[in-house]
Parts: structure tokens; C-alpha cells; sequence
């Protein structure tokens, strides 16, 4: 007895092993997309992984005759949530329009030009940044009744269950310097808000883009150097209710030099995107040198306006932002967006062919059922959509142009444009079926 309870504690012993059952590696995508809803920290972050979530079990239990218990349990779990999401699936068409207005002029004379490369100048209606913004705030209302009361007039089918895309061209909002102070960008949406008043619940708006730029700059130490040593910031004895940068080796022998280093503007060219009550940002990853006059922007520094560089914003996978982005994933806060249950990819202009080939929503291409481009300088050239899936391009060169474009038969009728009783003119496309 005692032998074969040494035996059994040495292990040595000819009962069969555990079977391991290796788990199905068609079960990989839901265990992923269950991961990334944990990581997620934001609502539309979460909202983009479930709405995924909810397709991916769907395709799993259609190519499956039976599921074990979880995947039954989870199946209930995921459709009660997505059904319980404020913005769950309503449309079934869409209409899309789009205002054609040039985004550059000739200052000294106030003309735009139909050739974009005779418009040297950032259009402005003054030289005053939030007066500037007000008045295109005004022009831009104006447009968007227009487009309500054009399809209207032309008696498209206009029900809850259609959804309605208003859209301006990138670079629409920004100053004579190239770009706003962000307090000015910050007032863009809730302005146009209250210009509009309430009935808009089946309305998407992209407001074009907003540009705002601020320095940046790091802390660092002259001692040291550079990128040498690490500064905190301490409680200043002189001032209890201010802080006062200190470098890490600095211990009170003879004091270190701190200094600021500025490496540029950083360039935030945002989509200002709003349905029924949310609003959400959208920032360009790619800019262009052709983006703004000499690669430059005009910024307050202390109280005096200095040109920089331009710099992409912070998180921008575009190579040259100095901080990246701790996720990869464009449905973790980037490009990708869940709106009234839909998935909806937003490139905008160089986003949509991206330095190295392919756009930045390619990888979803399969799950986006609208595309939109609000441009300068850019049309459709891949339909990163799924197949029945819209593209919608409105660029802001020249006098502005528009196009529309569905992943598969079928070509979009475009209805005459509209004047709308300010700059530039609407194009209107009549309902398409939106892809489930």
C-alpha cells in the first residue's frame, strides 16, 4: 500500500491522460472581438465591437447546425445588448447630399476660381477667426435647409426609415493662417445646432472639417540635454497653487536649466460629425505638404502669432507624429463609426489612399456599409464598403464637385442641383437600399 501511494505521488502511474480539446479556430474571430470590447473605453468604441460581435456569432451559428450552450448564452447576451443600444439599426435607404462649395479663393479679389489652382487663398468671410466661423456656420444652415427642402420639392421617399446625409467638403472651417484656435473649433458644432433647430432626428451631418492648431512643445532639460533625462513637475514653495518643472538628476548642487522645445503645430483636421444628439470627431491621419501654404500654419504663441511647421495630430499612424496611438484598431476611436445601427467609414481626402496603398478603412471594408470622403483633392478610387455598399465623395476644390458610387450593379441617379441661396450648390441622389 505504501508503494503504490509513493507511486501515485511521484505521478507514475498508467491512467490516461486529460483529453485536450483544442478549441475551433472559427471561434478565433468572436474570442478577438470579445477581447477588444473588453479594451474598449468609450461608448462608440464599444458600440463599433458589438455591433461586429453581433454579425460575427451570426455568421458562426449560419455555418453551424447546432451551438454548444456558451455560444447560446452568449448569442442571447450580445442580441439583448444590441438591441437595448440607443442607436440600433433603423434605416433601410438613404439619401445622400452634398454641398459643392470651394474651399479657396482669391483674397484681393474675393472670386473663386472653377480651376483650384487659381485659388491660392483659405476662403474667409473675415480676417477675424470667430467671425469667420459664424458666418460659415450661417451659410452652411442655409445649405442644409436647402438640401431638406429639395427633397421635398423633387418628393423623394422621405420616412423614418431613410436616412438623410448631409455633407460639406474637408477644409471647410478653417482661418486666413490655415487654422483655428481650438476654443473657435469647439463652438463649430453647437453653433450649427442652434442655427438648426430641432426635426433633424434622421439627419447624419459631416460639417466638412474643422482645422485647429496648436505648439508642440516638450519640457526638457539644457543640462542634461534633450531626450537625456526625465522632468517632473513639483508643488512651487513660492506659489502652493502652480507647478514648476524640475529635471530627475537635478539634486540641488547646482541647479539645471530647463528649457522648452518646440517641434511644431499640431495640425487637427477633424470631421465634425452629429446625429440625433451625438457628435463625434473624426481627425485625418495623412496630411499633405499641399495642405497648407509652405507646410506652415500661423499659431498664438504666448501672445504672439508665430508660423510652424506642421505636424499630423497625436495618434496619427501616418509616421510622422511624434506620440502613436495605443491602438491599432480604427474601430477603437478612428475612422469607424456606429451610427443608428450602421457601420459607416469616414476617410478623409488623403486617408482614402493612404501613402503605401489602400485607405484607412480598408481592413473593414467588409463590414462598412456607407463610405464617406468629405475631400480636398481626392474622388473615389476603392470602395472600401461591403458589397451593396455606398461611397459618398464631396471635395471642396475648385467651384466643389460631388460623386456617389455603390459596390456593385446599379448606378445612382443624381438630381439636378440646387442653388441654396448662398455659396456653392447641392447635389441630390435619390434613395439606394443600404446593405443589412
Amino acid at each position: 500500500m505504501t508503494h503504490s501511494i509513493h507511486t501515485l505521488a511521484q505521478g507514475n502511474f498508467n491512467s490516461p491522460s486529460p483529453v485536450v480539446i483544442p478549441r475551433p479556430l472559427d471561434l478565433k474571430p468572436i474570442d478577438d472581438l470579445i477581447e477588444l470590447y473588453a479594451k474598449a473605453w468609450s461608448p462608440m468604441a464599444k458600440r463599433n465591437v458589438m455591433v461586429d460581435l453581433y454579425r460575427a456569432i451570426n455568421t458562426w451559428r449560419l455555418a453551424h447546425n447546432a451551438a454548444p450552450p456558451a455560444i447560446i448564452a452568449l448569442d442571447r447576451l450580445v442580441q439583448q445588448l444590441y438591441r437595448t443600444m440607443p442607436s440600433a439599426r433603423k434605416y433601410t435607404d438613404v439619401i445622400c447630399t452634398g454641398w459643392r462649395v470651394g474651399c479657396n479663393y482669391t483674397a484681393n479679389t474675393k472670386i473663386v476660381s472653377p480651376k483650384f489652382d487659381e485659388n491660392p487663398d483659405y476662403f474667409r468671410y473675415s480676417e477675424t477667426d470667430a467671425i469667420d466661423m459664424g458666418a460659415k456656420c450661417l451659410a452652411m444652415a442655409a445649405a442644409i435647409r436647402a438640401a431638406s427642402n429639395s427633397i421635398q420639392t423633387n418628393k423623394l421617399t422621405d420616412n423614418a426609415q431613410t436616412l438623410k446625409i448631409f455633407m460639406a467638403p474637408e477644409f471647410y472651417f478653417r482661418g486666413m493662417n490655415g487654422a483655428y484656435s481650438p476654443d473657435i473649433v469647439s463652438k463649430i458644432v453647437p453653433r450649427l445646432i442652434s442655427e438648426l433647430g430641432t426635426g433633424w432626428g434622421d439627419w447624419l451631418f459631416v460639417f466638412g472639417t474643422a482645422v485647429a492648431a496648436i505648439e508642440d512643445t516638450v519640457t526638457f532639460c539644457r543640462t542634461c540635454g534633450l531626450g537625456n533625462s526625465k522632468i517632473k513637475f513639483e508643488r512651487d514653495v513660492a506659489d502652493p497653487r502652480k507647478t514648476k518643472p524640475k529635471c530627475e538628476r537635478d539634486l540641488g548642487v547646482a541647479p539645471h536649466l530647463i528649457g522648452s522645445y518646440i517641434y511644431g503645430a499640431e495640425v487637427q483636421n477633424v470631421a465634425l460629425v452629429h446625429h440625433a444628439g451625438e457628435s463625434r470627431l473624426v481627425a485625418k491621419e495623412y496630411i499633405s505638404d499641399k495642405d497648407y501654404k509652405g507646410g506652415r500654419v500661423t499659431v498664438q504663441s504666448g501672445t504672439v502669432p508665430v508660423s510652424r511647421i506642421t505636424l499630423p495630430s497625436q495618434g496619427s499612424s501616418s509616421g510622422r507624429s511624434r506620440i502613436k496611438s495605443v491602438f491599432n484598431d480604427e474601430r477603437m476611436g478612428g475612422c469607424i463609426l456606429n451610427v443608428a445601427g450602421l457601420t459607416i467609414g469616414i476617410e478623409v481626402c488623403l486617408d482614402h489612399t493612404k501613402p503605401g496603398g489602400g485607405g484607412r478603412a480598408t481592413p473593414y471594408s467588409g463590414t462598412i456599409q456607407i463610405l464617406l470622403i468629405p475631400s480636398y483633392g481626392k474622388s473615389i478610387t476603392e470602395m472600401h464598403c461591403r458589397t451593396g455598399g455606398v461611397a459618398f465623395n464631396v471635395d471642396g476644390r475648385g467651384l466643389g464637385m460631388s460623386n456617389m458610387r455603390l459596390n456593385g450593379p446599379g448606378v445612382p441617379q443624381k438630381l439636378g442641383s440646387v442653388v441654396p441661396g448662398v455659396r456653392g450648390a447641392i447635389d441630390i441622389w435619390k434613395p439606394v437600399p443600404i446593405p443589412q
